[in-house]
């Protein structure tokens, strides 16, 4: 009961457009059935507990969400209409794979040119007659991670990295790179557009490294590593100041 009260606390922040009085009526109910030393400690979870879940920009309607997962776990394709970043509108056919969360953020996973949908810009959802079938084992949110981690940038880079494959996920979110396994080294590939934040990024990893390209990133490296010494020496120089 535990885990399902911590479930119900979690809705509030999972950006899930639920009914306040949805949750504090189910939480109620489960309370009424528990023997008493178990209402007590569930009380005492939901009095206490603070969950540091990041919110998103826009809620996932409940509705939708079921609506996407259903027809996900049926093997429907599904008409939507999107709404994109710019203002426009779009309406396209998807093989819905899944649905994941990332950063405060619910996506729709599918067949549709490899990309996914933010489900607050969803505009609506409209069953089809077609069928498809569902990859085995696809892992939706491991899909997502790996499409924002490549998305197009100024920059490509490549990076060697003097960390086994399993240390360098331990420190790298998985959604900033793709790593693969060098031997006893590690190569980081993404696209960016800002080499100084990466510059920094690579500095926290506290581990030798090799930049392959862009050749503009060992300035960044070379800038950052001339503003930390002055910084060293004289806290008052504004060291950090990007360059450009």
């Amino acid at each position: 009961m535990l885990a399902v009260t911590l479930g119900l606390l979690s809705s509030r922040r999972l950006g899930l457009a639920l009914p306040a009085e949805a949750v504090e009526g189910a939480l109620a109910k489960i309370e009424r059935v528990l023997p008493e030393a178990v209402r007590e400690r569930v009380q005492a979870v939901a009095a206490t507990v603070a969950l540091d879940l990041p919110a998103g920009p826009g809620g996932a309607e409940s509705r939708l969400l079921a609506e996407l997962s259903a027809a996900a776990a049926r093997g429907r394709s599904l008409r939507l209409r999107y709404g994109a970043l710019s203002g426009d509108e779009t309406v396209r056919v998807v093989d819905p794979y899944g649905v994941a969360r990332r950063a405060g953020s619910w996506y729709l996973v599918g067949h549709c040119h490899l990309r996914a949908f933010r489900l607050d810009r969803i505009l609506s959802v409209d069953p089809t007659d077609l069928a498809f079938t569902r990859p085995v084992d696809f892992d939706a949110l491991r899909y997502l991670m790996d499409s924002i981690a490549t998305v197009p940038g100024r920059w490509a880079v490549q990076v060697e990295l003097e960390l086994s494959i399993d240390e360098a996920r331990r420190r790298l979110p998985p959604v900033y790179a793709l790593l693969e396994p060098l031997s006893e080294r590690t190569l980081l590939r993404c696209e960016v557009d800002d080499l100084e934040r990466l510059a920094h990024a690579l500095v926290q990893l506290c581990c030798g490294l090799r930049v392959r390209e862009p050749a503009e990133l060992r300035d960044a490296l070379r800038h950052l590593g001339e503003a930390i010494a002055r910084l060293a020496d004289d806290p008052a120089e504004g060291a950090f100041r990007r360059s450009g």
